[in-house]
């Protein structure tokens, strides 16, 4: 293994970067253009629960294969070579749809090429950074990934207003871009390493992206564990889930659609809770540092239940996005520990099952959340999406303090810290 390498990293997190913006842009606009054919915001959030879906079932057996498939290109690479130029070219495609079935067909032609590389770019971090130094890695690339959103919130969301398709090829341009600086730079990086480094660098990948049998064993061992703060945990971030993911992927039809914006604009808004959960995320390390996890956590909750509940009377542009900038503090302080709390719970040997968890729990959470939220939308009205969501953080705050208080009286103290 080569020494830690700060341009190895950058371009590691070019893939993260990617991501970010091609995701962000999805996000952010195929509710609207779904919105061309169906009426119901509950069907539509339905649909753009698909990329979840695809998170419990595909993508751990994607990143179970990409540990195994050994080629001149070393693990990963081969499936970003694969899945980043089809990705791309479904972008070019996405915005000149002319029926309902093709928006469909090239929405699930889209979200399969994105599974094909997601995984792999993720494990290309542990595959290139020694052992010691993958929090700090990880730090850098999740960073970059903010960036490439911020990109697409403040950047190409204003571009969709004008030239609707424009977006779409600056973001599959930027998709088979980054593709190629990755093969090229690190294919001689990750080619040549020896099997042993290969089982070393990879032992965290591979305990992050186990089968989906890893998952379910994972899973009766906490419903039938006499402890039960680590289920309550998990449900806590089941709820909290919900209710974020559900005005992440709603938001826009919101503003578009009940506040009279435009499709640019509502992006944008949406996008000051994007950029203060960015500059936020390292001081919330300090600050769990300082006071708990849990503690820090259950700040974050309290503030974004009664930031969304807040959001419900307010309809002014510029008081939104204070509000949301406020909110994307507090989303700070509970998502950059939620990973780190569900694995304080694991044992020896187990950090992978619980790691499974997580991802099944949040996915499923970010399938539900907008067809929820959605529903709300269509029977109440647009407005009502912030009370469901408040109401989902306030059933994760009592779920998270039941998880501390349970810990506490079982002696699992890193837990409730």
């Amino acid at each position: 293994m080569k020494p830690f390498s700060y341009p190895r990293i950058f371009i590691v997190g070019l893939g993260f970067f990617s991501i970010s913006v091609v995701w962000q842009l999805y996000n952010s606009f195929m509710p609207l253009m779904l919105g061309d054919f169906i009426e119901s915001k509950a069907l539509r959030g339905s649909i753009m629960g698909l990329d979840n879906l695809a998170n419990i079932f595909l993508i751990p057996f994607v990143a179970a294969w990409s540990d195994r498939l050994n080629t001149g290109y070393g693990k990963r690479l081969p499936f970003l070579m694969v899945g980043m130029p089809i990705a791309a070219v479904f972008l070019f495609i996405m915005p000149h749809y002319t029926a309902l079935w093709m928006l469909i067909v090239i929405d699930i032609g889209f979200l399969l090429a994105m599974t094909i590389f997601r995984a792999p770019t993720i494990s290309l971090m542990p595959d290139v950074t020694p052992a010691d130094k993958h929090s700090q890695a990880n730090g850098i690339i999740n960073f970059m990934g903010g960036i490439g959103a911020l990109f697409t919130l403040f950047g190409l969301a204003k571009m969709y207003d004008a030239n609707k398709p424009l977006p779409f090829y600056i973001g599959g341009i930027i998709l088979f871009l980054a593709g190629t600086t990755l093969v090229v730079v690190l294919r001689k990086t990750v080619a040549n390493k020896a099997d042993g480094e290969q089982k070393k660098t990879g032992e965290d990948s591979q305990g992050e992206h186990e089968l989906p049998q890893g998952v379910l064993t994972g899973l009766k061992k906490v419903l039938t564990d006499k402890d039960r703060s680590a289920l309550y945990v998990l449900i806590a971030i089941f709820f909290w889930f919900v209710g974020y993911s559900g005005v992440e992927a709603q938001f826009t039809t919101y503003g578009v659609e009940d506040l009279g914006l435009s499709e640019g604009t509502s992006a944008l808004t949406i996008g000051f809770f994007s950029l203060a959960f960015i500059m936020f995320a390292v001081p919330s390390g300090f600050l769990a540092k300082k006071i708990g996890r849990v503690r820090t956590i259950i700040i974050g909750i309290s503030g974004l239940f009664l930031l969304f509940l807040l959001l419900f009377f307010v309809h002014e542009v510029t008081a939104i996005r204070g509000i949301l900038l406020a909110g994307g503090i507090f989303w700070a302080l509970v998502n950059i520990h939620s990973y780190p709390l569900v694995v304080s719970f694991a044992g020896p040997g187990r950090i992978g099952l619980y790691t499974g968890l997580y991802y099944l729990f949040s996915s499923v959470a970010s399938t539900v959340g907008p067809a929820f939220l959605g529903l709300c939308m269509d029977v109440l009205g647009g407005e009502w999406m912030f009370v469901g969501s408040s109401v989902s953080m306030l059933l994760a705050l009592v779920f998270l303090i039941r998880a501390r208080q349970t810990a506490i009286r079982s002696g699992s103290v890193q837990a409730a810290a």
